[in-house]
């Protein structure tokens, strides 16, 4: 795993914003991660969203393609 990955940067792609798009495509192939607390911000912001179950499925296909570091210090230096 080479990057990662803010939940702004997720909440973005998720959003379908084409310049959080051209970033995860890009970045995909050297492996990206998230830590948990990425994680819990973007559930957050999905079950708040009107179209929660919709959302939350498109993102559980995003997070087969990622790992989730839970916050340690080597996860905080990164």
């Amino acid at each position: 795993m080479s990057y990662l990955v803010d939940s702004d940067v997720l909440i973005d792609y998720l959003a379908g914003r084409g310049d959080a798009i051209a970033l995860m495509q890009r970045i995909e192939p050297e492996g990206f991660g998230l830590s948990i607390i990425s994680l819990a911000e973007v559930f957050e912001g999905i079950y708040r969203a009107p179209d929660s179950k919709a959302r939350e499925r498109e993102f559980r296909i995003v997070l087969r393609r990622m790992s989730v570091f839970a916050v340690s210090r080597r996860v905080a230096l990164r």
